[in-house]
C-alpha cells in the first residue's frame, strides 16, 4: 500500500524579519517529526538529508528539512563558514524549528528527534536539554559532540553518534562525548569511507540505523523510553561498522 504524504516548502520565523527556509513533510497518521539539519551546506539542497528525510517519511515519520542559516546569512561564505560553528546561534535555531512543529503540527504530546552534523550536533544537544519532554532523540553524523563536552551529561535525549573509523579525529571526538553522555547513546563507527553522508552504499546502512532509532525512540512511552535507556548504557560502548 502506497503511504499517502504532503510535502511543502516552509519558512520557520526567528522573531524577527527574518526566516529559515525549510521543506516540511507529513505522512498520513505521522504522530512524531524528525528535525534533519545540515551543520554545512543548505538542509534543504543537501541530497544525503533529502534521502534520509525520504527514509524517515517511509516509515511513517514527519520531517521538516531546515537551513540554519537564512537565505542573506549563507550568501556570505565567510560569514556562513564563521555562523555555522556559533553554538549558541546554532541552539537559537534548532529552538526556531522546534517550536514551528509544535504550532504547525496536530499532536498535542509531540515528541520530536534532531538528526544532524558536523559542529551543528553540539547545538542540536544542547537544544534537547533545553526541551527534554518534546527532544526525546538525537543522531550525530560526523558530528562534533565534544564541543559542548561539560555540557553532555544534561543530556537526557536517547543519543546515537555515527563517525568514520577513517577520520581519527572525529573518531576521538564522537569516542570522548559517548563516554561523558549518561543518557541511553550508541557510538557507531563506520569503517572503509572518510565521508559517511557521501558514500551512498554506507549511507543506506546507516539510514537503516536511524530510522530505528528513531522509530523506537519517539513512538515508545516515555516510561518504556528511560527503562530501555537504563538497561542500554552498558552495551552502548560497543561501536558497530554497516561494513562489518
Amino acid at each position: 500500500m502506497t503511504l499517502q504524504m504532503s510535502e511543502q516548502a516552509v519558512h520557520v520565523p526567528l522573531g524577527t524579519e527574518d526566516t529559515l527556509e525549510g521543506v516540511w513533510a507529513v505522512p498520513d497518521g505521522a504522530t512524531t517529526a524528525v528535525l534533519l539539519a545540515d551543520g554545512t551546506q543548505s538542509s534543504v539542497e543537501s541530497r544525503p538529508l533529502r534521502f534520509l528525510a525520504k527514509g524517515l517519511n517511509e516509515t511513517g515519520l514527519a520531517t521538516l528539512l531546515l537551513d540554519l542559516l537564512t537565505t542573506d546569512e549563507a550568501a556570505n561564505v565567510l560569514i556562513a563558514a564563521e555562523m555555522r560553528l556559533n553554538i549558541g546561534l546554532l541552539v537559537e535555531r534548532f529552538e526556531a524549528g522546534t517550536t514551528w512543529l509544535k504550532e504547525h503540527f496536530k499532536e498535542d504530546s509531540l515528541t520530536v528527534g534532531y538528526c544532524t552534523s558536523s559542529a551543528a550536533s553540539a547545538a542540536a544537544l544542547l537544544a534537547s536539554v533545553a526541551r527534554p519532554e518534546e527532544v526525546r532523540a538525537v543522531v550525530s553524523i560526523e558530528g562534533r559532540p565534544d564541543l559542548v563536552e561539560p555540557e553532555l551529561k544534561k543530556v537526557r535525549a536517547a543519543t546515537l553518534l555515527v563517525a568514520s573509523g577513517n577520520v581519527l579525529a572525529v573518531l576521538d571526538a564522537n569516542k570522548t562525548a559517548h563516554a561523558l553522555l549518561t543518557c541511553e547513546k550508541k557510538l557507531v563507527v563506520v569503517s572503509g569511507t572518510t565521508q559517511v553522508l557521501e558514500d551512498q552504499v554506507v549511507l543506506e546502512k546507516v539510514g537503516a540505523l536511524i530510522r530505528d532509532w528513531f522509530q523506537h525512540h519517539l513512538t515508545a512511552s516515555p516510561a518504556g523510553a528511560i527503562e530501555q535507556g537504563a538497561g542500554a548504557r552498558g552495551a552502548a560502548t560497543q561501536a558497530s561498522s554497516p561494513h562489518g
